[in-house]
C-alpha cells in the first residue's frame, strides 16, 4: 500500500501517547479524529475512515507496528523482558496466553551502571479501567526477574509503573487502582534491586514527594462527612520517609487547645469565622511539619440512625510559619482529620 510507512508512524506515534500500552506499544484504539489528523498531516495519501482498509492492510499496518516499535527496543530491554515472561510463565504454567508487558519502564535507575526494567504483565483486558494496566507488577535486572506485588480481588488494575527521586532516594511506584480509590505500592532501589518500602499511616493512596509542606503526601480515602460514618471523603496526609525503616511515617498530630492557637497571628480571624457560619471546635491537631488541623461540627437538627444527634464534620487546614498562620484549607473540605 502506498505510503504505509507513512501511516505506520503516524499511528504508532499516537498510540504511544496513550496510557497503559503493551510491549508493542498498543493501548487500545485511536479515535476517528486523531486517526483522521494523522492521514491529513500527509501530502500524498488520501484520507479514508479506517473502516476502509482491507483486513489484509490492516494486519500490514500492525505488523510493521509491531516491528518498528521492537527495533526501538535496546537488547538488554529485550533481554529483561523475556525473563519476566519466562519467569512469568514458570510461576503460573496456567497462564491463560493472551498476557503481555504492559507499559515497561527501563533505564539504569540508580546510577549503578546497571540496567533495570519494571512492568505489569498479565492480561490488560483484565484491568477493571480500559486505559490501566491489568497483571502483576514486575521487575528485572542482570539476571534474575521477581514479581513484586500480585494484581487482588480479580482485578488487577495499575497505573503505568513510575520512577520517583527524592532526597537522593529512587523508588518504584505503583498505583493499584479500585473503583473509588487506589493504593500506593513503593520499592526502593538499591544496587539495582527493588527493596519494598512500607507506609504506615491512614493515607496510602496516590503518595509522592510534596517539597513545599511534607517530604510526601498521600491521600486517606474514608467515610466521615456525618456523625453516621456516611460520606466519601478524601483528605491528604503529611509524611517523611525513614530510610533506616525502608518506611513512609506520617507527622502525627499533637492535640492542642484554642488557647495555645491563639498565639499564632491570624489564627484569631480564622477561629471567628468557623464560629461564625455557626461550626463547633473539636479537635486541633498541631503536626510537626507546621500543619495544623482544626476540626469542625455542624448540627444537623435531626438525629442519625442509631437515634443520636446528628452533625457533620469539616475542617481547616493551617501552615504555622515562624509566630504566623495562613489558611491553605483545600476547596473540598468535608470530613475531619484523626491524629
Amino acid at each position: 500500500m502506498k505510503n504505509t510507512g507513512k501511516l505506520v508512524m503516524l499511528t504508532l506515534s499516537l498510540m504511544l501517547l496513550s496510557g497503559c500500552s503493551d510491549e508493542n506499544g498498543a493501548s487500545g484504539n485511536i479515535s476517528e479524529t486523531e486517526y483522521q489528523t494523522a492521514l491529513a498531516t500527509t501530502s500524498d495519501i488520501s484520507v479514508v475512515p479506517r473502516s476502509a482498509l482491507s483486513e489484509t492492510t490492516a494486519a500490514e499496518i500492525e505488523e510493521t507496528v509491531t516491528s518498528l516499535y521492537a527495533e526501538k527496543k535496546s537488547e538488554e530491554q529485550q533481554r529483561l523482558e523475556q525473563l519476566i515472561t519466562e519467569a512469568a510463565k514458570n510461576e503460573n504454567p496456567a497462564l491463560k496466553g493472551n498476557e503481555t508487558i504492559q507499559s515497561p519502564i527501563f533505564g539504569d535507575f540508580d546510577g549503578d551502571g546497571i540496567k533495570e526494567l519494571a512492568a505489569v504483565y498479565g492480561d490488560q483486558s483484565d484491568a477493571f479501567y480500559e486505559d490501566s494496566c491489568g497483571g502483576d507488577v514486575w521487575f528485572a535486572s542482570g539476571e534474575k526477574a521477581e514479581v513484586l506485588r500480585h494484581g487482588l480481588y480479580n482485578i488487577p488494575t495499575w497505573k503505568e509503573p513510575e520512577i520517583i527521586t527524592s532526597d537522593g532516594h529512587v523508588f518504584l511506584k505503583n498505583e493499584m487502582v479500585f473503583m473509588s480509590e487506589s493504593y500506593s505500592m513503593y520499592h526502593e532501589i538499591i544496587n539495582s534491586r527493588p527493596v519494598r518500602s512500607e507506609i504506615d499511616g491512614y493515607a496510602t493512596q496516590g503518595l509522592r514527594p510534596d517539597g513545599e509542606i511534607g517530604d510526601f503526601t498521600a491521600v486517606h480515602s474514608t467515610y466521615d462527612i456525618t456523625s453516621d460514618g456516611t460520606g466519601h471523603t478524601w483528605k491528604p496526609y503529611w509524611y517523611y520517609y525513614s530510610p533506616e525503616d525502608k518506611t513512609f511515617y506520617p507527622y502525627t498530630g499533637t492535640q492542642i487547645s484554642e488557647d495555645e492557637l491563639l498565639k499564632y497571628d491570624g489564627a484569631a480571624e480564622i477561629l471567628e469565622k468557623a464560629h461564625s457560619e455557626g461550626n463547633t471546635v473539636s479537635h486541633l491537631y498541631r503536626r510537626d511539619n507546621g500543619i495544623i488541623n482544626i476540626n469542625l461540627t455542624y448540627p444537623l437538627n435531626e438525629n442519625d440512625m442509631n437515634g443520636d444527634p446528628a452533625y457533620s464534620n469539616s475542617f481547616y487546614t493551617l501552615k504555622a510559619e515562624g509566630g504566623a498562620v495562613r489558611d491553605i484549607t483545600p476547596e473540598y473540605n468535608d470530613g475531619y482529620y484523626l491524629p
